[in-house]
């Protein structure tokens, strides 16, 4: 496992490939690839080789996600209804908007019904969490 000091540079990372014969590790790793920005996939022990090569092949991918946010926030002056979007990749920007949207409702409406309409899950930010 990596040490929290490189918490930090949790965006950093493009490929991750862990290598491991416990299933549940395994497991762990193909939900942690919808989690994190980097590429996650994991190996049996005995592939460790085409884990290695995985990393050396596998292409990096540009994001352009600065200009498409993974979260889009709608409320109604007229009611505490709200919506949520999740298209694509959520970034720390897009919840920490979100946030203070969701917090002027609040304060608004005291409480807030909430629709969240899911298109496309991508992962999200470790540092948005």
């Amino acid at each position: 496992m990596l040490g929290l000091g490189l918490l930090a540079h949790v965006d950093d990372f493009t490929h991750t490939a862990v290598v491991a014969d416990a299933e549940w590790v395994r497991t762990i790793s193909a939900a942690a690839d919808n989690i994190l920005s980097a590429k996650v996939k994991a190996f049996e022990r005995s592939h460790i080789e085409e884990a290695r090569a995985w990393l050396l092949t596998e292409p990096v991918e540009i994001s352009s996600s600065s200009n498409n946010p993974g979260l889009e926030y709608k409320n109604n002056e007229d009611n505490n209804i709200v919506e949520i979007v999740v298209e694509g990749k959520i970034a720390a920007a897009d919840f920490k908007h979100l946030i203070a949207k969701a917090n002027s409702d609040f304060a608004k409406h005291g409480k807030l019904r909430v629709l969240e309409e899911i298109r496309s899950f991508e992962g999200i930010d470790a540092m948005a969490i």
